[in-house]
């Protein structure tokens, strides 16, 4: 006799349930503590305002979080799984590969001025720096859960950027981009939009996004050349 088994979805239903309350809580902690940050810089964040912060108690943080860099660098995860959403969303878009790619620099710039506040105090604060020493393979004391994070950090990094390669695949395909190798081409432009929104934190002068979008979107398809160029040389070998 075949025994069925009557609970069984009821105990995958909680689990469910239990699963995703353990992420939102998760998530409003992590959020709970960028907001900290913001107002008081790395070195100075404890887990009591954290706590304090979330409305819960320290007990719980520490249940999820063991330390203040776990919380960053948990941080750093969320950011990065919010944009490979968007990515995901885009590229699923029918629309020319172009368009998708302007629609991917909008957003990235939108949201870097959205976290702009805590790039800004993190990036001037010495303790934060030391710490994130290990996210470039030098030395530095970190846990196995530091390490265990610091490598979904760059997981999702090479998710993003496989994610965009399949954007220039696509473009490459239709004819819309000449033959180049996509993850190249890809690190090139994420080359070229950290180092544009890395001089944000210098300069006083600010474009609209769209502006700046286009400005970008430009640059990327025309570089220093003349928008011309590659019809005056297919003429010339005609």
């Amino acid at each position: 006799m075949v025994r069925i088994d009557l609970n069984k979805g009821s105990r995958s239903q909680r689990q469910a349930r239990e699963n995703r309350r353990r992420q939102a809580l998760r998530q409003a902690i992590v959020q709970a503590a960028e907001r900290v940050m913001i107002r008081h810089g790395y070195a100075a964040l404890t887990m009591d305002d954290v706590a304090r912060e979330a409305e819960i108690s320290k007990a719980t943080v520490y249940n999820y979080f063991r330390s203040k860099g776990e919380l960053v660098l948990e941080l750093f995860i969320y950011y990065f799984e919010k944009f490979y959403r968007s990515l995901v969303r885009i590229k699923a878009e029918t629309k020319p590969a172009k368009e998708k790619l302007r629609d991917i620099i909008a957003i990235f710039l939108r949201f870097s001025r959205e976290t702009e506040t805590i790039s800004r105090a993190l990036i001037m604060d010495k303790a934060f720096l030391k710490k994130m020493k290990i996210l470039v393979g030098e030395a530095g004391e970190s846990s196995d859960r530091e390490k265990n994070l610091i490598a979904e950090i760059k997981k999702q990094r090479e998710k993003i950027i496989k994610e965009g390669s399949n954007i220039i695949t696509e473009g490459i395909t239709r004819g819309e981009f000449r033959p180049i190798d996509p993850i190249v081409t890809v690190r090139l432009i994420e080359s070229l939009l950290q180092g544009f929104v890395h001089t944000r934190f210098w300069n006083p002068t600010r474009l609209p996004l769209e502006k700046e979008t286009e400005i970008l979107l430009d640059f990327i398809f025309w570089g220093l050349g003349q928008k011309n160029e590659s019809e005056e040389m297919k003429g010339a070998g005609a």
